[in-house]
């Protein structure tokens, strides 16, 4: 059995319209029922975002918000829940012309697991990590540039995954008092000569 069918069964999973006109009520309607029809699980259709479950949101893409001068309803969403936008925009390629999901509509249910995993368990239920036979510790990075007082710095973000498959995820601020194996991991992603790698 597919992962992705057994975990959707396991987790409670919730579906937002934030569309909002009724000719994308078709649309995100036929989006559902494939979801359901996959996975063999009854998507509660609500209006808020449950934190205990997967939360997949129907909405127009950024482009659609700028172009028609309104607010991107998807930027005030909690960022403490697992949420997965899709778009419709990109509605005719969720489905494939038999009415089974395409690989792009699966991905999107895919990283919903992996976004709720970080959320809700801390533990990688998509796949079994330790069946790999690591014996360390991968440790993925990030940084991001932010603006605080009109002043620029970098925030680097890494996810440590332990060879039992139970990760932590940390925010690494750079200061006289931080010295440890983060250090060394945003010298990394900075690079020698101050690019990214």
């Amino acid at each position: 059995m597919d992962t992705t069918i057994e975990l959707y069964n396991k987790i409670p999973c919730y579906i937002l319209n934030k569309a909002n006109t009724n000719e994308d009520e078709f649309s995100f309607n036929r989006i559902k029922e494939c979801i359901e029809n996959y996975t063999g699980c009854k998507l509660r259709k609500v209006i808020k975002i449950n934190p205990k479950g997967i939360n997949l949101i129907y909405i127009h893409d950024a482009d659609y918000y700028v172009e028609n001068n309104l607010e991107d309803p998807y930027k005030d969403l909690s960022v403490n829940s697992s949420i997965q936008r899709f778009t419709v925009e990109n509605y005719k390629t969720y489905i494939e012309s038999d009415g089974i999901p395409s690989p792009a509509l699966k991905t999107i249910l895919k990283e919903s697991i992996i976004k709720y995993d970080v959320f809700n368990n801390c533990t990688l239920s998509f796949d079994d990590w330790t069946k790999y036979g690591f014996t360390n510790d991968w440790i993925f990075g990030i940084a991001k540039q932010v603006t605080v007082n009109e002043e620029k710095n970098e925030e680097y973000y890494f996810i440590t995954i332990h060879p039992n498959g139970i990760f932590k995820c940390e925010k690494f601020v750079n200061n006289l008092f931080s010295s440890d194996e983060y250090d060394l991991y945003r010298q990394e992603i900075a690079g020698s000569n101050g690019n990214k790698v």
